[in-house]
C-alpha cells in the first residue's frame, strides 16, 4: 500500500498538484526555513476514486495516529 501511495504522490508532484511553501523568500538561502510541499485535499474527495484508493487508506491511517505519538516519534518527523 505504501509503495503504491508513494508512486501516486510522485505522479501528482509531476502534474504540479503540490504547492511549495514560500516562507522567508526575502531571506538569504542559508537563513530560510524549510520549503515544504503541500497537497491540499479532503479525505471525502479521495473516497471512491480508484486511482487514489491507496492514498486514501494511508491518509486515513495517518489521521488515526494520536497527536502525541506523532510529536514523539522520530520516524514520523521529516
Amino acid at each position: 500500500m505504501l509503495g503504491k501511495a508513494l508512486r501516486r504522490l510522485e505522479l501528482l508532484e509531476m502534474e504540479g498538484k503540490f504547492e511549495v511553501s514560500r516562507q522567508g523568500v526575502l531571506l538569504p538561502a542559508a537563513d530560510r526555513p524549510r520549503n515544504d510541499k503541500t497537497f491540499a485535499f479532503n479525505l471525502a474527495s479521495l473516497e471512491g476514486i480508484d486511482e487514489y484508493k491507496d492514498l486514501h487508506s494511508l491518509a486515513k491511517l495517518m489521521y488515526c495516529i494520536p497527536f502525541e505519538l506523532n510529536m514523539n516519534a522520530p520516524w514520523l518527523q521529516l
